[in-house]
């Protein structure tokens, strides 16, 4: 019984480390993650779709890390036809600030 309050709690923490975990700390390079949208604000990388789940929108983003975890690429998407990007950089804290536009 106690081991299994002790798995219990310490499966409980490691879920809250995971959880919180920073944009930086999940970072994956070079791999698409997949938004139905994009507000730099709120944006946490924790709540990703897969490619099918935003196709169907008339509206997605596409979310790039480059290989340094530092930055990523933000890909608007219109009925399946890129738009326009923007750059962001990667604060320690997971937070983003505007770094660039391309159209």
């Amino acid at each position: 019984m106690n081991n299994t309050i002790l798995a219990a709690i310490f499966l409980s923490q490691f879920f809250l480390v995971t959880v919180n975990a920073s944009a930086v700390e999940k970072c994956r390079p070079n791999t698409p993650y997949y938004f139905s949208e994009f507000k730099p604000a709120s944006w946490k990388i924790g709540n990703e779709l897969n490619y099918e789940e935003v196709y169907k929108n008339f509206e997605y983003f596409e979310v790039i890390f480059n290989k340094s975890c530092d930055e990523i690429t933000i890909k608007r998407y219109k009925k399946g036809v890129f738009d326009s990007s923007e750059k962001y950089k990667v604060d320690s804290d997971g937070s983003i600030q505007k770094t660039g536009d391309r159209q």
